[in-house]
C-alpha cells in the first residue's frame, strides 16, 4: 500500500541545512581540487571496485585489475619519451601499475589524469568487443544492433555513471560520455543533447563522424590553445562526415553546403523552420570559426576555450536535429 505522504529528509525541508551540509561551489577544473578531495574521490572509486590494483580471492590468491595494468602500459607505449608509469616500466606487475596510477591521480597534471582515465574507460569498452554476442531467434536486425551496442557499452556505462556522479558531487567540470570526456554543461543539456548524440553515433554507420566528434572532445579536454583550434577543425569534420554518410556521397571533399542541399532534396533532414533558417546559420558560423581558428587554414589567431565550446555546442545541436529525423 502506498502511503498518502512522502517522507522528506531535513535537507529537503530546510534549504539552509542543505547548504551547510555541502556548500554550493562553482564548477572547477581538476587542478583546483585539494589533495584531500582527490583522496576521498579515489576511495569512493575503490569502494566501487575501480583502481584497486590487486585483490585477494577466496583462496588468498592475488587477482590483478587487468584494465588498470593495460591502461598504464598503453600510457607508457603512447608516450615512451615521458614514460609516466615508471614503476610499471621498471618492475611490471599490477602493484607497480597501481602505484603509478595513484601517483598520477594525486600529482599528475590535469591533462595526464584525463588521458589515463580515457585509456581506462577505453579498455572497459574494448574488452567487451573481444567477446562474442549472439543474435536471438526471430530478433530483428534493428533490435539486435541496439542490444549489441548496449551490451558492449555495459561496463563502460557503469563506470561512467559512478565517475560522473562523483564529478558532479565535487563540481569537476568534465563529463564522461561513451565517446570520451566532454566539458560539463547544465545537466539537462548533457542529458537531452550531448548524450543522445554520442549514443546515436555509436552505430557503425556513423563511425567517421563519431571518431571526429570524439577527437573534438579529446582536443578540448587537453585545454591548450593549439588544441582548441584542433577541436574546431574536428567539429567541422564531424558535421561533414555525418552528412556524407547520410546522403551516401562518394565525393571525399564535398562541402557542407552542397551536402545540406542534397540531404534536403532527398528528404533526409527535416524541412521545418529550424532546418530552413537555423541550419544555414549554424553552418555559416561553423565555417567561419574553422577559417578563423581551425588548422587547415592559416589562422588569424588561436582559438580559446570559449570559441571551442561554442563550436562543440553548434555541432551537437546540428547533429541532434538531424538524428531526430533520421
Amino acid at each position: 500500500m502506498e502511503l498518502p505522504w512522502k517522507f522528506r529528509l531535513w535537507s529537503e525541508i530546510s534549504h539552509s541545512a542543505k547548504e551547510k551540509l555541502q556548500p554550493t561551489i562553482l564548477w572547477r577544473s581538476w587542478s583546483q581540487l585539494t589533495a584531500d578531495e582527490k583522496n576521498v574521490m579515489l576511495r569512493y572509486l575503490n569502494n566501487s571496485h575501480y583502481f584497486y590494483g590487486v585483490e585477494l580471492n577466496s583462496h588468498r590468491r592475488e587477482i590483478p585489475e587487468i584494465e588498470l595494468v593495460v591502461s598504464i602500459n598503453e600510457l607508457n607505449q603512447k608516450y615512451k619519451r615521458s614514460s609516466f608509469g615508471r614503476n610499471f616500466l621498471n618492475r611490471r606487475g599490477a602493484s607497480a601499475a597501481h602505484e603509478d596510477f595513484v601517483s598520477i591521480w594525486h600529482e599528475g597534471s590535469e591533462i595526464l589524469v584525463f588521458e589515463l582515465l580515457s585509456l581506462y574507460a577505453k579498455q572497459l569498452y574494448e574488452e567487451k568487443e573481444a567477446e562474442s554476442f549472439l543474435k536471438l531467434h526471430g530478433e530483428t536486425d534493428e533490435n539486435f544492433k541496439k542490444r549489441n551496442i548496449n551490451w558492449r557499452m555495459e561496463s563502460l556505462d557503469k563506470f561512467r555513471n559512478i565517475l560522473n556522479e562523483l564529478f558532479e558531487q565535487f563540481n569537476v567540470n568534465m563529463f564522461l560520455t561513451r565517446a570520451g570526456f566532454i566539458p560539463y554543461q547544465e545537466k539537462k543539456i548533457v542529458k537531452n543533447a550531448y548524450e543522445p548524440v554520442v549514443n546515436f553515433l555509436t552505430d557503425p554507420r556513423w563511425k567517421t563522424a563519431e571518431r571526429e566528434l570524439g577527437d573534438a572532445f579529446e582536443a578540448f579536454a587537453k585545454k591548450e590553445e593549439k588544441n582548441y583550434s584542433k577541436c574546431i577543425t574536428h567539429c567541422f569534420s564531424a558535421v561533414q562526415a555525418f552528412l556524407q554518410e547520410l546522403v551516401q556521397s562518394d565525393i571525399p571533399d564535398a562541402n557542407i553546403n552542397s551536402l545540406l542541399k542534397e540531404a534536403k532534396t532527398k528528404e533526409l533532414i527535416p524541412k521545418d523552420i529550424f532546418s530552413e533558417t537555423a541550419f544555414s546559420k549554424l553552418q555559416e558560423a561553423l565555417e567561419e570559426m574553422r577559417k578563423k581558428y581551425g588548422d587547415p587554414h592559416p589562422k588569424k589567431e588561436y582559438a580559446n576555450e570559449k570559441n571551442a565550446l561554442l563550436a562543440l555546442n553548434i555541432t551537437v545541436v546540428f547533429l541532434q536535429h538531424c538524428m531526430t529525423f533520421s
